[in-house]
């Protein structure tokens, strides 16, 4: 039996390569727009603004070198431009360098689907530039100095002595931060719906969205009273709730009471951190360290691991979900009592 050819309508034909051309590119936006809404702001403008970068300094060259599709010679070229000298003074650190190839590799991955762009000869390159710089005594990057709990009883009382709203608003801010291992992103995020179960006891607390959960499958975290009331998150959070009210939205404001003032931004948490530890007499333990909003989070980890608590159980708490990662946070100063070298002129005697 012969089998008849079934020949589309005429009308639904589309040969004009033009028109095609058209249609590609609406579906393509649509589909970038839809990558775009599901990352993070901050992160999102981070890329951004390194790729801007890329992009301007490829334009000014002598001719003009491709930024997308960028090529090898492109690549390579900025890594070495940010590796020149100006007036004795490198423009940029290597950890810089890298994270401007992570802005270059992701605006290919998303506005073009295209893997790979770092080839091996620029990851030699930057592990090149990386040997040279430690050779030449170059100060690393600077690491957020863990905010300890003594630190923050210091910023506590200094709190506590004046009890205003805004002073109140902080106090909660920085305990609950501290208490749960939050980043600053996670505290601006909180809405008054993220606590749940709101008792004497404790509360549970919602993190719906973090840097390892951008798909928003949400976190849980219980958290407790404490018997010192001065670093209680319960009793804090009680205590801003007083002042802020009990109706929906974000659960810190910029202006503290005032309901119709905006949600707290991330530069905000960084400068309360800072000001607050340069006011409560809190020193930054390292050579290369100070303090940042993400104190609050090393300080956590640090203190919990000084206490003899299980890695598992801090990963737990801080969302970690590399142990490499984790380890970052583990200062070699700050664990000296978890040293596995200690008493090891003892081992073999019974």
């Amino acid at each position: 039996m012969s089998r008849s050819i079934i020949r589309p309508d005429a009308a639904l034909a589309v040969d004009d390569e033009a028109l095609r051309d058209l249609q590609n590119r609406a579906i393509r936006d649509k589909t970038v727009r839809t990558l775009l809404e599901g990352i993070p702001v901050e992160t999102y403008r981070a890329y951004s603004r390194d790729f801007a970068q890329f992009s301007d300094w490829c334009k000014r060259q002598s001719p003009a070198l491709p930024a997308l599709p960028a090529t090898e010679v492109s690549i390579t070229g900025y890594m070495q431009y940010l590796d020149t000298k100006v007036n004795d003074r490198y423009p940029c650190k290597p950890g810089t360098i890298e994270r401007r190839l992570a802005g270059i590799s992701w605006a290919h991955e998303t506005f073009l689907n295209q893997k790979g762009v770092i080839t091996p000869f620029a990851s030699k390159l930057l592990h090149s530039i990386k040997s040279r710089r430690i050779k030449e005594h170059e100060p690393g990057t600077k690491m957020a100095a863990p905010l300890l709990l003594a630190d923050l009883r210091k910023i506590c009382l200094h709190l506590d002595a004046k009890r205003k709203p805004l002073a109140i608003r902080n106090a909660a801010i920085l305990v609950m931060g501290w208490a749960c291992a939050m980043r600053r992103s996670e505290i601006t995020a909180l809405d008054y719906e993220d606590i749940e179960q709101l008792s004497g006891e404790g509360f549970m607390l919602v993190i719906r969205r973090s840097k390892t959960d951008q798909l928003a499958e949400g976190t849980m975290l219980p958290v407790t009273a404490e018997e010192d009331d001065l670093v209680c998150p319960l009793l804090r959070l009680k205590d801003w709730l007083e002042i802020r009210g009990t109706g929906r939205g974000p659960l810190f404001l910029r202006s503290g009471w005032k309901k119709s003032a905006k949600r707290l931004g991330d530069k905000q948490v960084q400068l309360l951190v800072t000001s607050l530890a340069k006011v409560a007499g809190a020193e930054p333990t390292g050579t290369n360290s100070t303090f940042s909003a993400h104190s609050l989070r090393a300080g956590f980890i640090t203190d919990a691991v000084q206490a003899g608590q299980q890695d598992a159980e801090i990963m737990k708490r801080s969302r970690h979900k590399s142990h490499q990662v984790f380890m970052r946070y583990v200062r070699p100063a700050q664990t000296v009592k978890k040293n596995v070298a200690t008493g090891f002129s003892n081992w073999g005697k019974k």
